[in-house]
């Protein structure tokens, strides 16, 4: 048999190399739900038929897509019911041959664009600073001029601004007094890591919600999450500068690390992700910069909602971590609250509502419908034993 074109390959996973043989062993044992693919590789074609639920997430830099396509009814009604909970406001269910599909989009709380944010303080800055510039014309031939230089990623959007402001005050070119500018350089740098500390904290704000409706769900179903494959957009030669500060990496981290180990995490090919109709595959059209439209069906979409929906349905090209059942479903054996799982057991024992009365330290079985607790303070007719020898310089006790 000759070697298997790259088409008819599988998904590769990550950290993989080659495609020869190998024995049947871990993921590629028989009766494995992780087969090996036709080029050799391991692929998922069996986790695919074993998931419930697959999460698509699409990230922008003012608000997250995020879409849920449900296998079954069951599982369906229990991200109705997970995301009412969570207060996520889902759109308008659409049933496609994969599944139940529903969309949502995440606000990250008080966003603002980095460009608006740096562009007002400069903006403030310079022109609090220029007209006492100008009014020591006189002097200017023995201050020590520096070329103004901003240490941000929005620094060829802000030169302009800073260009227009020093021509309206009469200043020679794109240079200003030694401490001028470098106080303007402190002060750009200092807003830039304000701007990036409080988006942080709404980036991880906005997807802890999602993170704890896949935990949730992952309880009960098997849930695969995918992310779009967006590894050297930052390398291209015409991006908007908000690219520079692209979350893609952030959301690929916490993806990674905030979801329970057994949801599976993939990536999936971006291309048409913004540009087809999750509903019908017909062409969306901009309405608005936010709101598409389908040519086909008339269907409006939010573009975040959109791209999610795509990234859910996409084919995986790369798998970071494969899906597998949570030790707490029912569904598997040993598992469930009541199953025989070490692990299972321990967790439920700490999330149980009704503990069991500890028991006494004399030995006595606890009585129903007795609490016991811990006493605090001296306990009459208790002797503590002392050790036989006392620390140096440890006062002995009376009595």
């Amino acid at each position: 048999m000759g070697a298997a074109t790259p088409s008819a390959q599988g998904p590769r996973i990550l950290g993989s190399r080659g495609s020869g043989s190998s024995p049947a062993t871990g993921p590629e044992a028989p009766g494995s739900p992780l087969t090996a693919s036709p080029g050799g590789r391991m692929g998922l074609p069996g986790a695919e038929i074993l998931v419930g639920l697959v999460a698509g997430i699409d990230v922008n830099m003012p608000c997250l897509g995020f879409a849920l396509v449900a296998k079954d009814l069951e599982a369906a009604r229990d991200v109705l019911r997970v995301c009412e909970r969570l207060g996520i406001e889902l759109s308008e269910p659409f049933y496609t041959r994969k599944g139940l599909c529903v969309t949502a989009v995440v606000e990250l709380p008080w966003y603002e664009n980095p460009v608006h944010f740096l562009r007002r303080r400069v903006e403030g800055y310079l022109r609090y600073m220029l007209p006492d510039v100008r009014r020591v014309r006189r002097v200017w031939g023995r201050l020590v001029w520096k070329r103004v230089r901003l240490p941000a990623a929005e620094a060829d959007v802000l030169m302009p601004l800073v260009e227009r402001l020093l021509r309206e005050y009469g200043m020679p070119g794109l240079k200003l007094p030694a401490t001028v500018a470098e106080d303007l350089e402190e002060l750009v740098y200092e807003w830039g890591r304000r701007w990036r500390r409080s988006y942080d904290w709404a980036f991880k704000v906005a997807t802890g919600r999602i993170f704890r409706a896949v935990s949730r769900l992952s309880r009960r179903h098997v849930v695969l999450v995918k992310l779009e494959d967006l590894r050297g957009i930052k390398r291209k030669e015409k991006w908007v500068p908000v690219i520079r500060r692209w979350p893609w990496t952030r959301l690929l981290r916490l993806t990674l690390g905030c979801t329970p180990p057994w949801v599976g995490v993939a990536l999936v090919n971006p291309r048409g992700t913004s540009s087809d109709c999750p509903a019908c595959g017909g062409e969306l059209k901009e309405h608005s910069y936010r709101e598409l439209v389908c040519e086909s069906c008339g269907r409006k979409w939010h573009r975040d909602a959109a791209g999610a929906a795509n990234v859910a349905f996409a084919k995986p090209v790369e798998y970071l971590r494969f899906p597998a059942s949570s030790p707490m479903n029912p569904k598997k054996p040993g598992g469930g609250e009541d199953g025989g799982n070490e692990e299972t057991q321990r967790t439920s024992r700490l999330v149980d509502k009704d503990p069991q009365p500890r028991a006494p330290r004399d030995g006595s079985r606890p009585v129903a419908g007795v609490e016991h607790t811990r006493q605090r303070g001296p306990i009459e007719g208790l002797t503590l034993t002392r050790p036989q020898t006392l620390p140096p310089g440890f006062p002995a006790s009376k009595g």
